[in-house]
């Protein structure tokens, strides 16, 4: 009794779904909100899990010797494609001392490749066997397709929706005195299609506000917070809002900003030397749809303010940024 052999077609789709998922897993992809100034080039591996973060200096200085480059590309990988660029496909390279490697994220990761290699493959020669020829379709297959193709339009016109909905709002945070209020825009296109396209040949209307920078560095009027309320409203996908150059907090608004539903985080880590006493807990408490407070160090939170967040913000996390750096 002869096996059943799969047919050359099915091989075929199962060579492209491997090639695909492992451009889409195993090379490196940058991650998120970057500091533009820094000599390190980041890189995460893994989807969706992620299984390796490292470092890597663009150059090494050996006294008046030439420079001994660790990174063979320029900071920004071809067209924004991060599987184009060879240093994304070489995990060994880590200026850090250790690798963050997480075997069980490896495992996940390559498992799901897998599931998805055998599926394809799978369902190619179930159908492949009941076809004469390869490109024999039905009306339930055609239906099908183009009820795919019609999801993915409407999911691509969705975001173009938001995009435009929400971009005069943010265009008015920018235009009113920027050196002020800064908005951090990101690409929130799904990973595995960032890593996959790149964010560059990505359609802009991906492009989104996912978060707000106020600076009191140099003196701010509070009617100037009014008028940036109503449009922070509109950003459905800021989720952070950052508070920098101020000592204390006791006299900052925040109860405009609980009109702001979205927001998740609220970042005080820019304010060194920042004070929360009693009165900067209970003013930051009108907030209560926080979830992350991040501030610079465990002394700038008085044991008082302490339990006022915690009491009064329940679902509040305190982060410290002194103990992230630790960290790493």
């Amino acid at each position: 009794m002869t096996r059943p052999r799969l047919h050359k077609s099915s091989l075929v789709v199962g060579l492209l779904a491997l090639a695909l998922t492992a451009i889409i897993v195993l090379p490196g992809s940058e991650p998120d909100l970057l500091d533009p100034f820094s000599s390190m080039e980041e890189f995460d591996h893994g989807w969706p899990a992620r299984f390796l973060h490292r470092s890597v200096n663009y150059s090494i200085y050996y006294g008046e010797r030439p420079p001994v480059y660790q990174n063979d590309y320029p900071s920004e990988p071809p067209w924004g494609v991060p599987w184009l660029s060879w240093n994304a496909w070489k995990p060994w390279q880590n200026t850090k001392t250790e690798h963050d490697f997480h075997l069980g994220a490896l495992v996940v990761d390559l498992g799901i490749m897998v599931a998805i290699v055998a599926m394809s493959v799978a369902a190619w020669e179930w159908r492949r066997r009941r076809r004469q020829r390869v490109f024999q379709f039905r009306l339930i297959e055609l239906l099908l397709l183009t009820t795919i193709i019609a999801g993915g339009l409407g999911w691509f016109a969705f975001h173009h929706r938001g995009h435009a909905r929400e971009h005069p709002h943010a265009n008015a945070l920018r235009d009113d005195e920027a050196w002020a209020i800064l908005v951090v825009v990101e690409n929130v296109a799904p990973d595995c299609l960032r890593r996959l396209v790149g964010r560059d040949l990505l359609p802009d209307y991906f492009r989104r506000v996912t978060a707000v920078y106020v600076d009191l560095s140099y003196g701010f009027e509070p009617r100037r917070l009014d008028r940036a309320v109503p449009h922070l409203m509109q950003l459905r996908r800021c989720h952070t809002l950052n508070v920098a150059g101020q000592a204390t907090v006791s006299d900052f608004p925040f109860a405009l900003f609980s009109k702001a539903p979205q927001l998740r985080t609220l970042d005080l880590s820019d304010s060194p030397g920042l004070q929360i006493d009693v009165d900067g807990a209970s003013n930051v408490s009108y907030m209560q749809q926080i979830t992350r407070l991040i501030v610079p160090e465990r002394s700038s939170l008085t044991p008082e303010a302490l339990v006022i967040i915690r009491r009064d913000m329940p679902n509040c996390e305190v982060i410290y940024e002194q103990d992230l750096w630790l960290d790493e």
